[in-house]
């Protein structure tokens, strides 16, 4: 996936918000590559050497550009020190490029060779009937910047396109990369318990709207009280239930059940069991529908075929 988020620190100017850019895009990246986070103690199983290598080698990309936004916090740099810093971060930039797109064209050539997987829905929030030919089963992440992307502007052409007619359930589960996204476990216990009130789907669209407002914040917890108060929520009920971490184990669940499956990172999709990672355009999902909705009629024609 390409990353695209921006950010800028104090006293660095425009090449500092750069260094920023790639340590945003290295971190999200590297968490993708090796989903070592989540709510509960532990990480997801080691991965092969030619991938422990490429971390080694991303880590130390990270070791240089922080090095680098250190040197551009310092004060009063002479012109010819910020061109020097230009060249080195562009060299380093360029390395990083290489690096992803490599193990995306990795991750392509994996997913072609290890075909389907039945994964379950459980009993996790959904869009659309439960006897739909085609299943799509997300993992996400709430504070997950390609997961508000993909929430933004391709669920809905989904929605409008294969939910309503009733070709396509959608459904929804937990994956909060809480080493990089410190407030998306709450997020998701916080979406648990408006599902309890039976307003998941406002309040998963209300915290991808409002991301940049309590992602950062100190006090996610008052925003989120406050995101049920204005959908019409019993609040009592809600912060009760939020204050207990009513729904723990469920968000714990989708965790463990999303590493079992081979999610690295968020947004992760299973389209009948086909593994598809990232926030990919909206044709690109349709090209797979498409596909699973004409294998789903094969299937069954085939079956009827053989009846008596």
């Amino acid at each position: 996936m390409t990353p695209e988020a921006q950010t800028g620190r104090g006293g660095g100017g425009g090449l500092g918000l750069l260094v920023g850019v790639a340590l945003i895009a290295l971190a999200a990246f590297v968490a993708g590559l090796l989903a070592r986070d989540a709510l509960l103690a532990g990480s997801a199983p080691p991965r092969a050497d030619e991938a422990e290598a490429e971390r080694a080698r991303l880590e130390r990309l990270a070791d240089e550009l922080q090095a680098l936004n250190e040197k551009l916090d310092a004060l009063a740099l002479l012109p010819e020190q910020v061109q020097q810093l230009q060249t080195e971060l562009a060299a380093v930039n360029a390395r990083l490029e290489e690096l992803v797109a490599a193990s995306s064209t990795r991750a392509q050539r994996a997913q072609r060779e290890e075909g389907p997987v039945e994964v379950s829905a459980d009993d996790d929030p959904a869009l659309g009937p439960e006897d739909a030919p085609v299943v799509i089963i997300e993992f996400s992440d709430f504070q997950c910047p390609f997961c508000k992307r993909f929430h933004a502007s391709t669920l809905p052409q989904i929605i409008e396109e294969y939910v309503k007619p009733g070709k396509v359930r959608f459904v929804y589960r937990d994956f909060p990369l809480t080493r990089i996204h410190p407030n998306a476990g709450l997020a998701a216990l916080a979406a648990e318990c408006a599902d309890e009130q039976g307003r998941f789907w406002p309040y998963h669209d209300r915290l991808f709207e409002r991301q940049d407002e309590w992602g950062p914040s100190p006090n996610a917890q008052a925003l989120f009280e406050r995101y049920a108060e204005e959908l019409g929520l019993n609040v009592e009920q809600f912060s009760a239930c939020l204050s207990e971490q009513r729904y723990a184990e469920e968000v714990i669940k989708d965790l463990q059940d999303g590493v079992k499956y081979g999610v690295r990172g968020t947004p992760a999709f299973f389209i009948n069991g086909r593994k598809l990672e990232g926030a990919h355009p909206f044709e690109r999902f349709k090209a797979l529908i498409d596909a699973a909705l004409e294998q789903a009629q094969q299937a069954q024609q085939a079956e009827a075929e053989e009846r008596p």
